[in-house]
């Protein structure tokens, strides 16, 4: 190698490395947290105050749970060590905050069972409680959001379109309060019902096709994003949107200062000879992505929900090139042909296979903005046979049957690394500006490509991980066994 040679790569390698010190950041490092054996299971999980933007830390070996309240600077100010709940609670759905007293709720598998394990920072104390006196009657659990410091439990009563959320005091004492969402109802062709309420379409959604809560600031994986039903937390508001038909969109919003609702229907705009089968949507910085296919023929398109006026369209067909792709075409998960695969991705070259694959499946599309370019995947995924997401990513007990948290609360480990280990997804990254032209390049790293880069440096022993997002920057534990500290790391764009 030359000298000229060997300066460039000495230049890489300096820009590389500066890049990546600079990707994330050491917050803390606790000693001494865990004290059982090395080979123990251990789990972690963390609570954001929303209004102090203090931070607490769960620990979890055994039947024993450490909590460390953190101040905004990561100073440690109380410590409380308490007992773990009954084995049979093992969904976290939430918290309430109340000065420096966090109630966490947890439920059965069935979500027919609540207790609560409540952690007083002031005077170092903790207690159990199991709440005998509030059951869902006749409903079915749709899913749980914290907002303003309260957990916010949904559920729908059965054979009808009412909506049920309930909140909790401060004594954890249930408020009830109703909305309708009588707009999704239409006929039932099968003529067994007079119509098909929400009850019927909440009910009715497969496993595979869970209802997703979406964190909008974070990139999610089409394994999130091709559910039917997807839940957006956005501030005072919740959104949910329905693809339950593959000719429009319907967006239900629900205020959570009024508990007033509003509804919006956005058509899939389309010709009578593509007679689109299948659509999805995504939600997203004030603007509605929706593809749809009809395995023939694929259409993208972007629309603005202040205006409601439609931004950009894409059409894909069989003889086409993807003009507007900035990367391969992908298939990545478990097909047979990825088996014995180290990467488990293949790429392939023919538009007629990319349309046949999305659309043998649920499509998907997801969003996310780096700097001012909008990084745009598009695809499907198809579930195995045998697959589903009955298992899930447990890992630190973030995610998964049997963990210490659960997905109903953690979004953030859940976007970034999907759910299904049985599916096989095909997709394409595409990158555009802000009037949604399309832009030529590599698509920009985003924060999920610097955690990636992170990970693949870590040992291979670490345990009890958690990925959350906090005072709005992703943030990343976990515990070194050989060193015994617990280390938190944050990464921002």
């Amino acid at each position: 190698m030359n000298k000229k040679m060997k300066k460039i790569t000495v230049l890489i390698n300096l820009l590389f490395i500066t890049f990546f010190i600079n990707a994330q950041e050491k917050v803390l490092d606790l000693n001494d947290t865990f004290y059982t054996s090395y080979l123990s299971k251990k789990e972690s999980f963390a609570i954001s105050n929303q209004v102090t933007n203090d931070l607490v830390l769960l620990l979890k070996e055994k039947k024993k749970l450490y909590s460390y309240l953190l101040d905004v600077n990561y100073e440690i100010l109380a410590k409380v060590t308490t007992k773990t709940l009954p084995s049979k609670y093992k969904n976290l759905l939430g918290y309430n905050i109340v000065d420096k007293k966090y109630t966490i709720l947890y439920s059965n598998d069935r979500n027919s069972k609540f207790a609560i394990l409540q952690i007083d920072f002031t005077n170092n104390s903790s207690k159990i409680k199991i709440l005998d006196d509030f059951k869902i009657k006749k409903e079915l659990y749709i899913k749980s959001i914290n907002y303003n410091n309260k957990v916010h439990i949904l559920a729908v009563t059965e054979n009808t379109s009412d909506i049920n959320i309930y909140t909790f005091d401060e004594d954890f004492n249930s408020q009830k309060k109703v909305v309708t969402f009588e707009n999704l109802e239409f006929p039932n062709l099968t003529g067994l019902d007079a119509k098909i309420t929400a009850s019927n379409i909440f009910a009715g959604i497969p496993l595979e096709y869970r209802i997703a809560k979406i964190e909008s600031s974070n990139p999610n994986v089409l394994e999130t994003t091709s559910s039917q039903v997807k839940l957006y937390p956005l501030g005072n508001e919740l959104v949910i949107s329905f693809d339950i038909t593959p000719k429009e969109t319907k967006l239900c919003y629900i205020n959570l200062d009024t508990f007033t609702t509003r509804h919006k229907t956005y058509a899939i705009q389309q010709k009578p000879e593509e007679d689109f089968s299948r659509s999805n949507s995504y939600l997203f910085d004030n603007k509605l992505f929706q593809i749809a296919s009809s395995g023939i023929k694929l259409k993208f398109s972007i629309l603005d929900l202040k205006t409601e006026e439609l931004i950009k369209e894409y059409t894909i067909e069989e003889k086409d090139s993807i003009t507007f792709k900035n990367s391969p075409i992908f298939i990545e998960g478990s097909d047979i042909s990825l088996l014995f695969r180290k990467d488990k991705f293949r790429k392939v070259e023919k538009t007629k296979k990319f349309l046949k694959n999305v659309s043998s499946g649920s499509l998907g599309i997801s969003a996310y903005k780096v700097a001012n370019e909008y990084n745009i995947v598009l695809g499907g995924i198809a579930f195995l046979s045998g697959g589903g997401a009955g298992g899930g990513f447990s890992a630190g007990g973030t995610i998964g049957s049997g963990g210490f948290a659960s997905l109903n609360f953690s979004p953030t480990s859940y976007g970034y690394r999907g759910y299904s280990t049985s599916s096989r997804t095909t997709y394409i990254n595409c990158l555009f500006d802000t009037s949604f032209e399309h832009l030529q390049g590599d698509i920009p790293i985003n924060k999920y490509d610097k955690l990636n880069d992170f990970e693949d440096t870590l040992p291979e022993e670490i345990n009890a991980i958690n990925i959350f997002m906090h005072n709005k920057i992703l943030h990343y534990n976990y515990f070194d066994p050989k060193e015994r500290i617990f280390k938190v790391y944050q990464f921002k764009e």
